[in-house]
């Protein structure tokens, strides 16, 4: 079967297009994040990007995802305990924050890391 190289060097610009997930610096550099598992951080990125991809708007025009532990299985290949222990985790950080709405839906807002001179 032939080889199929997919990857080029790095050159100095930033390519555009192309699927990234994005974790901010501060989850790998900062003491506070030290303790989440690297699977923690990877959802954290993917559940980021999901946010600005498919997340709808609530009233005060904060962004959310329609969202549960069901589709962290499905992304983390995970079983439910595995999936709600890094929605906690993450919650515990501040990361998310799940709202359970009047209809009984699910909100997930993901929440991006302030940069330093921010906080």
């Amino acid at each position: 079967m032939e080889e199929i190289d997919k990857t080029d060097f790095i050159t100095g610009k930033r390519p555009i297009g192309g699927n990234f997930i994005h974790i901010q610096a501060d989850l790998v550099t900062d003491p506070l994040y030290q303790d989440l598992s690297f699977e923690t951080r990877m959802i954290y990125g993917i559940l980021l990007d999901l946010t600005y991809i498919k997340g709808k708007q609530d009233k005060t025009k904060r962004r959310y995802l329609p969202f549960s532990s069901k589709h962290v299985c499905s992304i983390a290949k995970c079983g439910q305990q595995k999936a709600q222990k890094i929605l906690s985790d993450l919650e515990e950080k501040n990361l998310i924050s799940r709202q359970k709405t009047a209809s009984g839906n699910i909100h997930l807002y993901v929440k991006y890391v302030k940069e330093s001179d921010q906080t």
